[in-house]
């Protein structure tokens, strides 16, 4: 069996699928005091909302393709078998971390006993505690990964360059700057809600197009047989 995927229409879908839970979210927002309870299960600031799960499914569904992308490259005997599978791990982590708001018991755990030993206390752009432990995390992961995104090809290095962008520009730049708003004015306005959703959906656009990227670079890849993927149009049987 295969599955035949255009990247182009799986890139639109998830776009608009994200387009519309920020939205649906931002006008929940906006109606809570009618709406009650509802809110958490729209918001993408709760962790049990179906932005939530959409989120963390698509981060699942990166590391399954990442996962498909390291086992042919095992068998061709690549030399970055190991860094797809590297990834896919990470990605498999990400979408847990969706869900379970690990990087958020990781700041309880790890940072601030390490904040209070320095006698420091978050605040300003660190006032999420977590910022201080994964931005260190992903100047490691992108000096470990500099060759090997070096030697993709050209587009799909691009689109690497710009999913990376947009999803740590979305949950550490933007977050940070929510922080510090955060730590000066409260969390309770419409400029920090605004700053909360412009993060989520720069996160699930970031995902959009690395699913993108990782389909259209299947695409050129004759090793990848049981997964089929093309622009989805007929074509004139030769």
């Amino acid at each position: 069996m295969s599955l035949l995927i255009s990247p182009k229409r799986a890139a639109l879908a998830l776009a608009g699928v994200a387009t519309v839970l920020t939205l649906v979210s931002f006008v929940g927002y906006l109606l809570e005091p009618s709406l009650g309870e509802f809110v958490k299960l729209i918001g993408v600031g709760s962790d049990t909302s179906v932005p939530a799960w959409y989120s963390s499914v698509a981060l699942l569904l990166c590391s399954m393709l990442l996962a498909v992308i390291a086992a042919a490259r095992r068998r061709d005997g690549g030399r970055f078998g190991l860094r797809w599978a590297g990834l896919s791990l990470i990605f498999l982590y990400l979408s847990a971390d969706e869900m379970l708001r690990l990087h958020e018991r990781a700041s309880d755990k790890v940072v601030q006993p390490v904040f209070g030993y320095l006698d420091m206390e978050a605040s300003g752009l660190l006032n999420y505690p977590w910022i201080a432990l994964y931005g260190p995390l992903v100047l490691v992961f992108a000096l470990v990964y500099f060759g090997f995104w070096l030697a993709l090809p050209p587009r799909t290095r691009m689109l690497f360059l710009a999913a990376g962008a947009l999803f740590v520009g979305g949950g550490i730049g933007v977050e940070a700057l929510n922080a510090l708003y955060d730590d000066l004015y409260g969390h309770e306005s419409l400029v920090a809600e605004a700053m909360t959703h412009l993060e989520e959906l720069s996160e699930m656009l970031g995902v959009v197009v690395f699913v993108y990227a990782l389909l259209s670079y299947a695409a050129s890849d004759p090793l990848l047989r049981g997964l089929r993927v093309g622009t989805g149009e007929k074509t004139t049987p030769r």
